[in-house]
Parts: structure tokens; sequence; C-alpha cells
């Protein structure tokens, strides 16, 4: 699980946990982190982070189908996640 930007904090941390899935995933199909499949699913939901560089990692909120139902940034408050 992330421990940086919005979920520095706690209470943002422990909901996440409690109610989401949560995975990291890294766009570039190679790196220890880089997965094809994951670059492929995340492009299809959200197709401008398909493009060469993407500046701020997003933090995606997706549904079990696979529809995007909200995002923020690695920058945003605890407060305007939680």
């Amino acid at each position: 699980m992330l421990r940086a930007g919005p979920f520095s904090d706690e209470r943002v941390r422990g909901l996440a946990n409690r109610r989401f899935v949560t995975f990291y995933f890294d766009l570039s199909d190679d790196g220890a982190a880089g997965d094809p499949d994951a670059r492929k699913f995340v492009t299809r939901i959200k197709k401008e982070l398909a493009r060469g560089s993407v500046g701020t990692p997003n933090i995606l909120i997706v549904s079990a189908d696979g529809a995007l139902i909200g995002e923020t940034d690695n920058y945003a408050s605890s407060a305007s996640v939680y």
C-alpha cells in the first residue's frame, strides 16, 4: 500500500484497506514493477495515461467491473481523499 501523499494519513490507509483492493502499477513494460497486462488494463480505463510520460502518478478508483469511478493525484490532501 502506498504511504505517501494522502496515504500517509492512517485514516485514509485504513479506509482504503477496508473497502478496496489496492495495487501499485508501473506504466512501463519493463523494470521491477512493469507489467504489460496491468498497463493494458489501466490505459483502457484512462487512455491519456498511454502517452509516453506521465508527470504525476494518478490514484485511480476503479469498480470491480473496470469502470473509473474516481481519481486524484498523489499530491491530494488527506482530507480530500478521506
